[in-house]
């Protein structure tokens, strides 16, 4: 279309006059009828749908991050102050990073983030880490997402379940894109356990296996159903220590939501990559990794099968890969 930079900041500045006014106006009662004269009906539409999903899924005094503040302003839910604004500009000066999204979202009373104006996904280092952080919990329309923050506290009460099961393979690499078709041949070793309802079999590679305290474990996970799989399941990764104890994890749906488990196909093959952010001050030494999934409806763990036929202890997967951490600040291999 037509334009230059001058219409573009006219546009701009009609875009943020507008926002400003129906802001105010959200303070009037009866709110949701008059602010519905001021954008398109299917966008209000969504916008209204999100302030519900909002006011009924998280805490009055929850904060959320996302790039629209109206959907936010109008559920009563504030936004952490220094992403309050996502622009183009300050997108384009560098005075907005991903850094400081991920930074925010971490906050512990942030228990949402709204994708809704394709501003976000301008920050891949923020999307990486998304899902380790959140789980996505509702499309609204074509192009607009909520993720909700998965609750860690609830993983220590989740106990094992037969319905599925898991063998292991490690060393499996798999070129191309998101999923591909292949046959039982192309994971040579690994078992499909066949349980009541369902099975799969899981590969692994570990693309970080030494990292500072305060970076990230990159791994790829490599899901094939044996059978269809009637439940949509959550994929979580535990990065342990030699005591046992979780300092690091990270949940989400399988690929990132794109491939869940409700849709694969007999046969074919999902990569999962997922990032695993270790803390700080997390000591150095050697750690493992502990992968698996669980029905998050239920809240229960898928059980995990052992080639020998045993069941790894609390639906976890134990990979064979070890991971060094070392200081905070120095320098990775």
């Amino acid at each position: 279309g037509g334009g230059g930079p001058a219409r573009a900041r006219r546009a701009a500045g009609m875009a943020a006059g507008t926002a400003v006014v129906a802001a105010w106006l959200a303070t009037v009662p009866g709110t949701a009828a008059r602010l519905g004269d001021l954008v398109a009906p299917k966008q209000f539409g969504a916008m209204a749908y999100g302030a519900q999903w909002l006011a009924a899924n998280t805490a009055p005094d929850a904060q959320v991050v996302s790039d629209s503040g109206m959907v936010a302003f109008l559920a009563g839910r504030r936004i952490p102050p220094w992403v309050a604004v996502v622009s183009s500009k300050r997108i384009r000066i560098g005075d907005l990073t991903g850094t400081d999204l991920v930074a925010a979202a971490e906050l512990p009373s942030v228990a949402a983030v709204l994708l809704w104006n394709d501003q976000l996904q301008d920050f891949p280092d923020f999307m990486a880490w998304l899902p380790t952080r959140f789980v996505r919990a509702e499309r609204v329309g074509d192009d607009r997402e909520i993720w909700r923050r998965f609750d860690p506290a609830v993983i220590g009460t989740r106990q094992p379940a037969t319905f599925y099961e898991v063998a292991t393979l490690e060393g499996f690499t798999l070129a191309g894109g998101a999923a591909d078709t292949a046959t039982a041949g192309a994971l040579p070793g690994a078992r499909a356990l066949a349980g009541a309802t369902g099975g799969a079999a899981a590969g692994s590679t570990v693309e970080t296996t030494a990292v500072r305290a305060g970076e990230a474990v990159t791994l790829t996970l490599y899901w094939r159903a044996a059978r269809a799989t009637p439940a949509d399941l959550t994929v979580f990764v535990h990065v342990d220590g030699p005591a046992g104890r979780t300092v690091a994890q990270a949940d989400g749906p399988p690929a990132a939501g794109e491939w869940p488990s409700s849709a694969w196909v007999p046969g074919q093959i999902v990569v999962d990559r997922r990032a695993v952010a270790i803390p700080p001050d997390a000591p150095p030494d050697t750690y493992r990794v502990r992968v698996g999934l669980y029905d998050a409806a239920t809240s229960t763990r898928v059980g995990a099968g052992r080639p020998d036929g045993t069941l790894w202890p609390d639906g976890a997967v134990v990979l064979a890969a070890r991971i060094a951490i070392e200081a905070s600040g120095l320098p990775s291999r």
